[in-house]
């Protein structure tokens, strides 16, 4: 089997309290904030002039600066770098006094802010630019949308200190406006209830106050992995980057044609996620053999893929109700479900078994005889000709070309998973034979396994309906009492897999929220795209691409499940948070931090802005989920994708696409995302969508 590992992304959010204070970098540098961009100055208005901030409130919170540098619409102002034009000095109007909060502040390109409220002009210093910087001031990087800027600033004091700055125990110090800035972030206090620390948060981000939880992740490593040589380097399942050098056991690296690197028999394709069980995909079987994938069309021989046995894995089969004879049996498969209450779980009614494969056993030798899967309320029914005992076998799988995925145990790694399924005891056919409702019970401790496995069933159809396709082969790892070996409740991209807690302190299989959390990011990992480094979160600011990344699983689970409560049990309650409006304080942005679109924000944030879009807001209309996943699906993946804020997916990129697929009502998003939430997004700079 393959070694089951790949990017976590742990689920476990915890209610942060009304008093908890936002961790924001007091003046945070450019990178993470933009300039106030003035059109303006001898040059009159122009195309290729900065674009300024519509709908922050002429505060400048996010405006990203003109990647033509002012090249053009300038009037020979400066000219090159060292030259004299026109009477205007080599630095142009740098150092001239401004109004950053007015409408025309006289500047040829920026007026920067400067902590006493009022401002000084800038230029673009980079060779493109042709700016120098005049005394006192110094040329200094400042990360955009997209790319990196030179701007003259007065912050020669700052030496070698730069934007990204640096941690001294836990005082945050960077570059500023004018000079070097310190935060102490221990007098901050992280969702989590506990005092923040100073932390790398990215290597394009810097260094910021994150929560005491607050785990880097992987980075750009993806789970998927790379080889260097024949080492092999991933982001594993705990969200830490791993490396394994595939010659010392006399293997390869290899990147076989699904993308997933691993160690392979030398001279072979590598499996990638195909394991020697296999998978099916519509009628044809894929299954591992010496390191290189074998494909068989089982409808060539009238058959159809199937899952067989744990032993078998899955084959080509007979096809599933096609038998026929004189002896029939119907029945009805249902498992018994805890209710899932503010206060944990209660009181236990049932639910039908659906969609999961039920096959007809000879008692005598376990020979099958014939196969079905359940219909939405759980029956089921078989014809066949057998005289002797029979017994029946529901297992959590489903139908491959529809339901393709089944629960299994084994969530620590360390043993071959097999399949959850029950059998009945042996009894002897009739010409009509009625066995009942057969109910899988709390105390078999199988019925986790098969909410586990409704839940799949849900997401799928929810898939169908807002995708337009049917999910790729996947697994969910459970067993009754055991730990994961993420230690907690996660997805797997590097295989597929969402791991499932069990342990009896935190039991998660009866979670609906949680497990539709997982699969949200299964979803996401499918359809759409993502760029979260992974790691720890606790609702606390993070990495932009984190937030969205642990928000949208949050929504997409709230959005399948069809309630706001996102409700995580423990044999003590639960934890509870209702993701219309959280009354979280990290759910709001901070409207007058510098660092505007790409200040670190809360996954809360993200969670309530999209749930809101969806269902709408004190008793208003939503939109809807089919823009949401329009977007979702059909944005994030195109070539059309901008990517402004952050380096890969976040909030901005998901407001972007909103704009782009032609989801006007720019009053409506403004009033839930600016308005409600804070966020200072640009609405005069959307991308060409081209």
């Amino acid at each position: 089997m393959l070694r089951r590992s790949g990017l976590a992304l742990p689920t476990r959010i915890f209610l942060a309290s009304q008093r908890e204070a936002r961790a924001r970098r007091v003046a945070a540098w450019l990178a993470l904030l933009s300039l106030v961009a003035v059109a303006g100055g001898c040059g009159g208005t122009s195309a290729d002039e900065p674009r300024s901030s519509a709908g922050s409130g002429g505060s400048g919170l996010e405006v990203e600066l003109d990647p033509n540098g002012g090249s053009a619409g300038v009037e020979n102002m400066g000219g090159s770098a060292g030259t004299e034009s026109a009477g205007v000095h080599k630095y142009g109007d740098t150092g001239t006094p401004c109004d950053p909060a007015g409408s025309y502040t006289g500047c040829t390109l920026y007026c920067v802010p400067l902590a006493d409220g009022t401002g000084v002009c800038s230029n673009d210093c980079s060779a493109r630019g042709g700016f120098e910087c005049p005394d006192e001031y110094q040329c200094s990087t400042v990360p955009g949308a997209g790319e990196n800027y030179q701007v003259c600033l007065p912050n020669l004091s700052c030496g070698s200190l730069d934007y990204r700055g640096e941690c001294q125990a836990n005082v945050l110090r960077y570059c500023g406006f004018e000079g070097p800035e310190t935060t102490d972030c221990s007098q901050l206090v992280g969702a989590n209830g506990n005092p923040m620390i100073c932390s790398l948060v990215a290597e394009d981000l810097g260094y910021d106050c994150v929560s005491s939880a607050f785990t880097p992740g992987c980075g750009t490593l993806t789970a998927s992995g790379n080889c260097q040589e024949d080492v092999l380097s991933f982001c594993n399942e705990i969200g830490e980057p791993a490396s394994i050098d595939c010659s010392l056991s006399g293997q390869a690296c290899v990147v076989a044609a699904d993308g997933i690197a691993g160690c392979t028999a030398p001279g072979t394709a590598g499996c990638g996620a195909v394991t020697y069980e296999g998978q099916c995909k519509g009628t044809a079987l894929q299954y591992c053999v010496d390191s290189d994938v074998v494909l068989l069309d089982c409808a060539t021989t009238g058959l159809e893929c199937g899952f067989v046995d744990d032993l078998v894995g899955f084959d080509c089969v007979p096809p599933a109700g096609g038998s026929t004879g004189e002896q029939s049996i119907i029945g009805r498969f249902a498992f018994e479900k805890p209710a899932l209450t503010p206060n944990g779980l209660g009181a236990i009614g049932t639910s039908p078994v659906r969609r999961a494969l039920v096959r007809l056993l000879r008692a005598s030798d376990e020979v099958e005889l014939a196969r079905s899967f359940t219909a939405p309320d759980g029956s089921f029914s078989f014809q066949f000709d057998e005289l002797g005992d029979v017994f029946l076998q529901v297992a959590a799988v489903g139908r491959p070309e529809s339901y393709p995925f089944s629960v299994r145990t084994c969530p620590l790694g360390d043993c071959e998973p097999a399949v959850h399924r029950l059998l009945t005891i042996p009894f002897t056919p009739a010409p009509e034979l009625d066995v009942g409702t057969l109910l899988i019970s709390v105390a078999d401790g199988e019925a986790g396994a098969f909410n586990i496995f409704d839940q799949l069933v849900k997401g799928a159809d929810f898939a169908l309906q807002n995708f337009g396709r049917v999910v790729p082969p996947h697994l969910a790892l459970w067993e009754r009492g055991s730990d994961t070996s993420c230690g907690t409740s996660c997805f797997s991209p590097r295989s597929n897999v969402i791991f499932v807690h069990g342990t009896f302190q935190d039991t998660d299989e009866f979670d609906d929220p949680v497990l539709l959390h997982e699969y949200g990011h299964f979803l996401e990992q499918s359809f759409s795209r993502s760029n979260s480094p992974g790691g720890a979160h606790d609702g606390s600011p993070t990495d932009p691409r984190l937030a969205w990344g642990e928000g949208y699983g949050t929504y997409a689970g709230a959005t399948i499940a069809g309630s706001s409560l996102y409700i995580d049990t423990f044999a003590s309650g639960a934890t509870v948070i209702d993701i219309s409006n959280t009354g979280v304080a990290f759910a709001l942005a901070a409207p007058s931090a510098p660092a505007g679109m790409n200040q670190l924000v809360s996954e809360f944030l993200t969670a309530e802005v999209l749930w809101q879009i969806t269902s709408g807001v004190l008793g208003g209309a939503g939109k809807g989920t089919a823009p949401v996943f329009d977007v979702l699906g059909s944005y994030f993946p195109a070539l059309a994708f901008a990517d402004r804020g952050v380096p890969g997916v976040d909030l901005v990129d998901f407001l972007d696409g909103w704009f782009c697929r032609g989801n006007a009502d720019q009053a409506f998003i403004q009033n839930i995302v600016s308005d409600r939430h804070q966020f200072p997004y640009d609405y005069a700079s959307l991308p060409s969508c081209q």
